[in-house]
Order: C-alpha cells, then sequence, then structure tokens
C-alpha cells in the first residue's frame, strides 16, 4: 500500500496501523529519491516507532526590502537555515511569505548583545521523534 504522507501526525498514524510490518520509505538525499525498508519497533506505550527524526517545517528570517504587484517581483535579503543537529544547510523547495509586526526595538550595545529569549535554538516545537 503507497501513502503520500504531508504531516509527521499523518506517518505516525499509518507507522501505527502497520503493527510491526515492514513499511517502505521514500526519501531524497542530495536531489537523488532514495527507497529502503524499514521494520517498526513497538514501544512500551504499545506505538510503533521507524528511529526517525521528522520535522514538519523550518524557519528563517528574511525581509522583503521591496514587492511590486503588477510584475509580481520582490528583493528580499535573506540567509540560509542550518540544521541544529547536522548544522548542515537544509535544501528548501518552497516557503511563503508570513506578515509580522515589529513589537518593540532594542539597541544593542558593545559587549551586551540582546539576547532573544522566545526563539531559542534548541525548540523542538516542529520535530518529533518517530
Amino acid at each position: 500500500m503507497i501513502f503520500g504522507i504531508n504531516s509527521t501526525e499523518q506517518l505516525i498514524e499509518v507507522v501505527n496501523k502497520t503493527h510491526g510490518k515492514a513499511v517502505k520509505v521514500q526519501y531524497k538525499q542530495d536531489e537523488e529519491t532514495k527507497e529502503c525498508s524499514i521494520e517498526p519497533v513497538k514501544t512500551s506505550s504499545n506505538e510503533y516507532k521507524l528511529g526517525l527524526w521528522v520535522r514538519d517545517s523550518a524557519a528563517g528570517v528574511g525581509t522583503v526590502t521591496f514587492y511590486d504587484p503588477n510584475t509580481k517581483t520582490f528583493g528580499a535579503l535573506g540567509h540560509g537555515i542550518t540544521d541544529i543537529d547536522t548544522e548542515e544547510l537544509i535544501n528548501i523547495a518552497s516557503g511563503e511569505f508570513v506578515t509580522t509586526r515589529i513589537l518593540n526595538i532594542t539597541k544593542g550595545e558593545s559587549g551586551n548583545p540582546r539576547k532573544n529569549t522566545r526563539n531559542s535554538r534548541k525548540s523542538n516545537k516542529h520535530r518529533k521523534n518517530i
């Protein structure tokens, strides 16, 4: 049976429905599609796990400097996103614009940069152990 998986929750559901039978997995590595078979292992909480880290999304920061609705062109300044665990650059196929509001600005000082405690680098918000 072939499944098109669109979310971490959907993957968890499919893996649990196998009741431990091997799962064929297709994945991309260096622009090449590969396939393997993984046998889920039953945990003490009666769930099945593949032994994979799966993320639904990644987030980065860029600044749009202009947008022309007539030509649908834009200019932006941004940066690559690095995986928190491997420290490798993440290959991104698509993205979206998110509207934000500036709530406040705090000027940094030499030797005392402002630390952003809201966006901790070790956040596991979008990562699950499957």
